[in-house]
C-alpha cells in the first residue's frame, strides 16, 4: 500500500479515538453532576442539550470545538399544566444577510 495512504488511515483511526476519549470524558461529567439545572425548569433544556451532543460525532466535535454561536431550542412539549416536558437542542451559526442600499439622487 502506498504511504500516504497509511498515514490517512492513521489520522482517521487518532481523530477516532480522540473523538471516543471525548464522547467518555463528556459522560462521565455528566454523570458527576456538570450539567445539573439551576431549576427544575431548567431540566429539558440540559435533557435536550446532552441528547444533542451526545447523538452523533458531528454535534460533539462542534460542541468541543465550538464551532457554533448559540445552541437554540425547538420542538416543545409542554404537559396540561403547561410546563415544559421535552425540547431539541440544536448548534446555531448567526447568519447576516447584507443587502445593499443604493440611495443616489440624481438630478
Amino acid at each position: 500500500m502506498n504511504k500516504e495512504f497509511l498515514n490517512f488511515f492513521q489520522n482517521i483511526h487518532q481523530y477516532d479515538m480522540a473523538m471516543q476519549i471525548c464522547q467518555q470524558l463528556l459522560l462521565k461529567l455528566i454523570e458527576q453532576g456538570l450539567f445539573k439545572p439551576h431549576s427544575k425548569k431548567d431540566q429539558p433544556y440540559i435533557d435536550a442539550e446532552v441528547s444533542m451532543i451526545l447523538k452523533d460525532r458531528g454535534n460533539l466535535e462542534n460542541y468541543i470545538l465550538e464551532n457554533y454561536d448559540e445552541i437554540r431550542f425547538r420542538n416543545h412539549i409542554r404537559d396540561k399544566k403547561g410546563s415544559l416536558k421535552s425540547c431539541e437542542a440544536y448548534l446555531a451559526k448567526r447568519t447576516i444577510n447584507y443587502k445593499e442600499i443604493n440611495n443616489y439622487d440624481e438630478q
